[in-house]
């Protein structure tokens, strides 16, 4: 455990002067590196909360922050490394003569004979369908944002994601079409509704959890089987922000509660310092890929070195990134030898993941002691 501890307060100092060193070596500043060094600093600054809580056992406030910061981690991945991303047009079609549905099938028929004869308008199309009577519905995709005189696209490229976290904006999206909120609006009513349905498209699209893990997905970032890994720490994580039995069975926020009868407050504790290390890691792991790529004069070998040692001090923790243990392993073919046995079906190669993260730390601890 100290060890563990040791290396998060490593982490909290080290990314002090991680803008500084990223930038050595660069002649202009650069708005868009300003914006991902306040981001993981600021997510460093959550994390070392987290350290606080858990030196005073405040484990559900723990796990309540931690929620934040893990999907802000998975955004983060995209604002830095999401090269590809998908743009959602709908298009209304007026008919002159015919009713909307002919009209609009008929146009449909059209451009889909167009994009299949090459022409550039539809080249970015990678769907087209019907909605309603009257809509056109086109998903574009494209690869990164380069500067207006990189015609060839062979320089740096910047994330739409970045953009469209700028852009978005949740008081417009959740507020401003509300009844105690709109009569006070300036703009007139189809205006509201318009930038209302813009903000609903970024927030559907991009912001929110699911859109989040099909764009690393969409990016290769992260493989079909680790979208469960991400789903199960988010759903874990989320048991102590929403109104759920796991968080009102934390009676009191220094208290384990529903997990007091069979985990131990120490393997709360490392759970949760561990989280803190395989953040740090991944924050880091993302941001120094750019780093090294396009600014290799970069003071950043000091960065990497501390990545390497939390990598290997923390490699039992089985999380998005990394690989099974030897338990994991285990278990996995234990889990998978019985289900075959009660249904008779083949089951896959793949290594089972757990579901519960503390109860699998504990389990593990108790299966090191006796085998090793």
């Amino acid at each position: 455990m100290k060890e563990l501890e040791d290396l998060v307060k490593s982490g909290f100092e080290i990314i002090k002067d991680i803008g500084q060193d990223s930038r050595y070596g660069l002649e202009v500043q650069d708005e868009y590196y300003d914006y991902l060094f306040d981001v993981i600093q600021s997510e460093f600054e959550s994390l070392e909360s987290v350290y606080v809580l858990v030196q005073e056992n405040k484990f559900k406030d723990c796990f309540r922050i931690l929620r934040p910061v893990f999907e802000m981690t998975l955004f983060f991945w995209l604002m830095v490394l999401g090269k590809k991303y998908r743009i959602q047009h709908n298009w209304i079609i007026t008919p002159k003569k015919k009713t909307n549905p002919d009209a609009r099938n008929d146009t449909l028929q059209r451009w889909k004979e167009e994009q299949k004869n090459g022409k550039s308008e539809f080249e970015n199309i990678i769907s087209m369908e019907a909605v309603g009577n009257d809509i056109i519905r086109t998903v574009y995709e494209y690869e990164g944002m380069y500067e207006e005189k990189d015609k060839k696209q062979t320089g740096e490229w910047i994330p739409f994601y970045w953009q469209a976290l700028e852009q978005y904006d949740s008081y417009t999206k959740f507020n401003s079409n509300l009844p105690s909120i709109k009569t006070g609006n300036t703009s007139n009513e189809e205006k509201t509704k318009e930038n209302v349905l813009t903000h609903s498209l970024l927030y559907t699209k991009y912001i929110r959890i699911e859109a989040i893990i099909k764009n690393l997905h969409l990016n290769k970032l992260i493989t079909e089987i680790q979208e469960d890994y991400v789903r199960i720490h988010y759903n874990f994580l989320s048991n102590f922000v929403h109104p759920t039995k796991e968080a009102f069975q934390f009676k009191k926020s220094n208290t384990l509660g529903f997990y007091s009868s069979d985990v131990p407050a120490e393997i709360v504790q490392e759970q949760i310092l561990l989280y803190i290390c395989r953040i740090q890691f991944h924050l880091l792991k993302i941001l120094l890929e750019r780093i090294d790529t396009y600014n290799p004069k970069a003071k950043i070998q000091n960065y990497k070195e501390f990545m390497h040692i939390l990598d290997q001090e923390t490699d039992y923790f089985w999380f998005m990134d990394n690989n099974p243990s030897k338990y994991d392993i285990v278990v996995s073919e234990q889990r998978k030898k019985m289900a075959e046995r009660f249904t008779g079906k083949e089951i896959d190669e793949v290594v089972m993941y757990y579901e519960n993260p503390l109860q699998r730390l504990h389990n593990l601890k108790n299966w090191t002691a006796q085998w090793g």
